[in-house]
């Protein structure tokens, strides 16, 4: 499901386009992808992500380690413009067709 949303919202296209002619070595889009997921399942430690990720059939995926991800979320931290505030992330959300449910 998170898979399907990253891909119809284009992330992994913009993630890519961006990184286009950097030389990570890894698959960085792939790396940011995992490092999000594992913060939206999980939301646990960072350092467990590496671990976390072995249980699951994620593609893309061979060969991330640890190190990978601080250096993809580093990158990603450095390079991100501004923060989302709430609203633009249910602009988001809309902009896919997803309703999120109304709070009482």
């Amino acid at each position: 499901m998170f898979g399907r949303l990253w891909q119809r919202l284009g992330i992994g296209d913009v993630l890519e386009e961006v990184l286009e002619g950097r030389q990570f070595g890894f698959a960085v889009e792939r790396a940011v992808f995992v490092g999000r997921l594992h913060r939206l399942l999980v939301s646990g430690s960072d350092r467990d992500c590496a671990n976390w990720m072995a249980d699951y059939g994620i593609e893309g995926v061979e060969g991330l380690a640890l190190h990978h991800f601080f250096r993809a979320m580093a990158w990603q931290a450095r390079n991100s413009a501004k923060r989302a505030s709430p609203g633009q992330v249910v602009n988001v959300f809309k902009a896919a067709g997803i309703a999120l449910p109304h709070r009482p």
